[in-house]
């Protein structure tokens, strides 16, 4: 059996250093996908499938997952795709939508936020991993 994590809520806030780096990956986010064509994101997933399979008995569709820092939310549509439950959020707006426009395109529902994952706050509820 997996362990249980408990219900867990943090504040969001804003600071001006966030925002300074908020800027310089909203710069990135024309890029980021060019840079990173050669990763292999599906094989990644797989490999984060894996290990959550060996910390659960649960299968994908019971699983939730938030990806931090999702840029243009590529592991999110591969571990979408897999069956889990994803929500991305990035601090680039432009990164998320980007990932918002690829994701529709391939058929997925995933909600993103624009937060960092330094800041970002979500009422995660109750895992099981």
């Amino acid at each position: 059996m997996g362990k249980n994590i408990a219900d867990t809520e943090v504040n969001c806030t804003s600071g001006g250093r966030i925002q300074s780096e908020a800027n310089l990956f909203s710069a990135y986010a024309a890029h980021y996908d060019l840079l990173y064509k050669d990763k292999d994101y599906k094989a990644e997933a797989n490999f984060i499938s894996d290990l959550i399979q060996e910390l659960t008995p649960n299968p994908p569709e019971k699983i939730e997952i938030l990806d931090l820092a999702c840029g243009t939310g590529r592991h999110a549509m591969e571990l979408r795709q897999l069956g889990y439950k994803v929500e991305g959020s990035d601090i680039s707006k432009e990164m998320i939508a980007v990932a918002i426009k690829e994701s529709k395109e391939r058929g997925l529902s995933i909600p993103y936020y624009t937060k960092s994952f330094q800041t970002c706050a979500r009422k995660i509820g109750r895992a099981h991993v």
